[in-house]
C-alpha cells in the first residue's frame, strides 16, 4: 500500500483554518472593550502620581466630573500559585519592584488598585495598576467615561 501527500490541499486547509481565526489580545494586555473594569484589565499607569494624572483627566461620559470614592486593594493580577517557591516569591517581588510590565507571556502579579468613581447616581468600578512606568501614559478610558487630553 502506498500514500500520496497531497500538499497543495493540505496547504489550504492549513491557510483556511488560520485565517478563521480571532485575534485575542496579548497576554498581559488589557483589551479595548474590559478596559480597566476589573483586576484582570486594569488600566496601566506609573506609580501614584500617574494614577493621580489619570484620575484627574477621566470625567463622565456626559463631560461631568467624577467623584471618586475610597482606594480599595483586589490583590495582584494574576494570583500566584498556592506551591510557590521562597526564590519564586522573591523573583516575584523583585520583579514588582521594577515598576515595568512583565515580558510577554510572563504573568503580572502587580497589585492592583480599585477605585468607586461616581458619575450622577451611577457608581463603576475602575481598575488601576500602578506599576507600569514603561509605558507612555493611558490615552483610553473605561467604557462610560472619557478622558481629556493631556494637559502639558
Amino acid at each position: 500500500m502506498t500514500f500520496t501527500c497531497r500538499k497543495p490541499l493540505l496547504l489550504v486547509a492549513v491557510a483556511t483554518l488560520l485565517s478563521s481565526c480571532t485575534s485575542t489580545p496579548a497576554l498581559n494586555e488589557p483589551d479595548e472593550a474590559s478596559l480597566g473594569r476589573s483586576k484582570f484589565s486594569p488600566v496601566e499607569v506609573c506609580r501614584i502620581s500617574g494614577k493621580d494624572e489619570y484620575l484627574a483627566r477621566l470625567v463622565c461620559e456626559s463631560g461631568d466630573r467624577i467623584e471618586i470614592g475610597q482606594r480599595g486593594n483586589v490583590g495582584p493580577r494574576t494570583e500566584m500559585k498556592s506551591n510557590a517557591t521562597q526564590d519564586e516569591v522573591r523573583e516575584m517581588i523583585r520583579r514588582n519592584l521594577q515598576y515595568s510590565s512583565p515580558a510577554a507571556g510572563v504573568p503580572d502579579y502587580h497589585i492592583v488598585d480599585v477605585y468607586p468613581v461616581k458619575c450622577g447616581a451611577t457608581v463603576r468600578f475602575v481598575y488601576l495598576d500602578m506599576y507600569h512606568c514603561d509605558k507612555p501614559s493611558p490615552q483610553n478610558a473605561p467604557r462610560g467615561f472619557k478622558l481629556l487630553p493631556t494637559q502639558r
